[in-house]
């Protein structure tokens, strides 16, 4: 069997937790959840885990490779624990090495490392990308893994709509906020809601704005303020003027059409 071997420089993990709680300040699972069962935790304690977990270690992402969401373990859970692997070796830029030659990568190196000189190195590599560090009887430290290194974003902001989950989702992997919380968010944020005008020209085909925007004159000053910011939006260039239709013009501009025609 394989056996680990930690990196030579890594820094003092008991240290580390002694100065943390000096300052008053638990230390963090780090980007970990520990599980009792293969079904994990995911009451209200451990969303108040992962909300101090985003706060201590200010990543911000769940993407592959760094924090693990709450839904993220509890359905690797529900698959079993994973295919046993042994680690053999974690570097400082997060690479993992386990012994059948494959890689892995993990934004926290000297947590995984730490655990892993406590518990030892075999692991299982488990569904959804989770790495599980057996700590005794049906108890795991789980690690998010991913394929390659990708940047710590920080720390998102307070989300102000359910819009700003929503970019935080496809920017961030995930996020995680209570139900009261979501409830209170608006549709969209207060500086940004659609009147109905706006709702329908956003509808509207790029032909149908151009057109519209020829014919300014025939809408409110809402309606062109709509039709201008519109085309603006989607850098429409407008149609070029429209011919004159003497059927549609006073008697006086239709006799002046007849002597142009002249």
């Amino acid at each position: 069997m394989s056996k680990f071997v930690p990196a030579s420089t890594r820094p003092n993990h008991r240290k580390v937790v002694a100065d943390r709680n000096k300052a008053g300040r638990r230390p963090p699972p780090a980007a970990t959840t520990e599980s009792t069962s293969t079904e994990p935790d995911i009451g209200p304690a451990a969303h108040r885990r992962v909300q101090q977990d985003l706060e201590v270690l200010q990543c911000g992402s769940y993407r592959p490779g760094h924090m693990l969401h709450f839904i993220q373990v509890r359905k690797s859970g529900q698959s079993g624990p994973g295919t046993p692997a042994t680690v053999t070796r974690v570097d400082d830029d997060g690479t993992i090495t386990f012994a059948d030659g494959t890689t892995k990568w993990n934004h926290e190196p000297e947590r995984l490392r730490a655990a892993l000189e406590r518990h030892g190195s075999g692991v299982f590599r488990g569904a959804f990308g989770v790495l599980r560090v057996p700590t005794g009887p049906g108890r795991f430290l789980c690690f998010c893994l991913g394929d390659e290194p990708t940047r710590c974003p920080g720390a998102a902001p307070p989300p102000k709509s359910i819009e700003d989950l929503v970019a935080q989702a496809k920017e961030r992997g995930g996020w995680v906020i209570s139900g009261p919380a979501f409830l209170r968010l608006p549709r969209r944020r207060e500086n940004d809601r659609m009147s109905d005008a706006e709702q329908a020209w956003r509808s509207k085909s790029d032909e149908e704005v151009r057109e519209g925007a020829q014919r300014l004159s025939e809408y409110t000053e809402e309606g062109r303020r709509v039709i201008n910011s519109e085309m603006s939006r989607r850098a429409l260039t407008p149609l070029p003027p429209a011919a004159v239709d003497p059927a549609l013009v006073g008697i006086g501009g239709w006799l002046g059409w007849l002597r142009q025609r002249k």
